[in-house]
């Protein structure tokens, strides 16, 4: 039922879904990759301004969590698009 509704934008919102996926393999790359060189602590939360207002020390939690809320709206992406 889901494909005759939507079969035309299928094909579309399979490349959309690749390239999310891929970014976020890439966030994931990139996360791990960087990790030794990060400092011990490291600005999370910004002012207006632009001044740091927030600080979190290095761990694997903290800095894999910019992929894992990626990977979180990857995951709901569909439901979010064809509804419930």
């Amino acid at each position: 039922m889901m494909i005759e509704k939507y079969g035309k934008q299928l094909p579309g919102i399979l490349v959309l879904q690749l390239a999310s996926l891929i970014v976020v393999a890439f966030s994931l790359w990139w996360a791990v990759s960087v990790f030794s060189s990060l400092p011990q602590t490291f600005a999370v939360y910004y002012d207006f301004s632009g001044a740091p207002n927030g600080w979190v020390t290095r761990s694997w939690l903290s800095v894999l969590q910019l992929c894992s809320s990626s990977l979180a709206c990857f995951c709901s992406w569909p439901e979010s698009l064809f509804g419930s």
